[in-house]
């Protein structure tokens, strides 16, 4: 990994960058909304939400929506319509107009989340400031309001307890800011599900950007590799990805001068 190279959003660049028909991946925590404590609370900002609207409606830009969270949280923090869902790190895929799409082997894992899922609430419960989130196919355990001197003994209790019950086979931890998974043992990430929207679809793309925060990210990164334009939102830290801005902002800011560019094209009737 590198310290990726500072993106500088103007026009000039995102004419030269985005060669249409485009595919625009999106993180959602942290890259279209700020992290928040209560991700109950992480609704999309009415000014990015509109912008990806027109976006949309530019029939030029294919949008995704990749994130931890679950298509249905998905579904009801963004009420965005008619663009592709991803959820729980890339399990399960909402296409528009397609069948909704769950990997084959998550099906059968449920089973082992489900037996998990009481214990980990109890434990969670004895831990003031700790939070439970779940997302059916993935426990997520937030910790950002927990004392520092608590976040161990937490995590110590609960791999306690997956000993106990003979599930570590079956779970595995994931990691991100503030927050634990416990999710079945797949080798499956948002890179991979990428992948096979991108080999599935008949559409060639002109570009592909994707942009993320998360540690969950870097397999996008990894994945897209030297085919798509990949941006960290965060400074300062070592990424596979080409680029890098700031904050949620400057994401805010890329996908509104893109929507003007796009629109721009169509009023003008320039051949994309």
């Amino acid at each position: 990994m590198k310290y990726p190279k500072l993106l500088r959003i103007n026009q000039p660049l995102i004419r030269v960058l985005a060669r249409a028909p485009i595919f625009l991946g999106l993180d959602y925590d942290g890259t279209l909304t700020p992290i928040i404590r209560d991700p109950k609370k992480a609704v999309i900002p009415a000014k990015t939400k509109k912008i990806i609207e027109k976006l949309r409606d530019s029939g030029a830009c294919k949008i995704a929506v990749v994130s931890g969270r679950s298509i249905r949280q998905l579904n009801s923090l963004t009420g965005l319509k008619k663009i592709t869902l991803v959820g729980n790190h890339g399990y399960e895929i909402n296409e528009p107009g397609k069948r909704a799409w769950i990997h084959p082997e998550v099906r059968r894992a449920r089973k082992t989340v489900s037996k998990i899922r009481p214990h980990i609430k109890k434990i969670v419960g004895q831990f003031p400031g700790a939070k439970l989130e779940d997302k059916a196919l993935i426990l997520a355990i937030h910790y950002r309001s927990l004392s520092g001197k608590r976040v161990g003994p937490l995590k110590a209790k609960i791999q306690e307890k997956i000993r106990k019950l003979k599930l570590a086979r079956g779970l595995q931890w994931g990691y991100g800011k503030k927050v634990w998974e416990l999710r079945p043992r797949i080798h499956w990430h948002k890179g991979a599900a990428l992948r096979r929207m991108l080999k599935k679809g008949k559409t060639s793309y002109g570009s592909i950007f994707y942009f993320g925060d998360d540690i969950t990210d870097e397999f996008a990164f990894r994945s897209l590799g030297g085919k798509a334009v990949t941006v960290k939102v965060g400074m300062n830290k070592k990424s596979l990805a080409r680029y890098a801005v700031p904050t949620y902002k400057q994401v805010q800011k890329f996908l509104h001068q893109l929507s003007f560019i796009l629109n721009d094209r169509e009023r003008n009737k320039v051949e994309l």
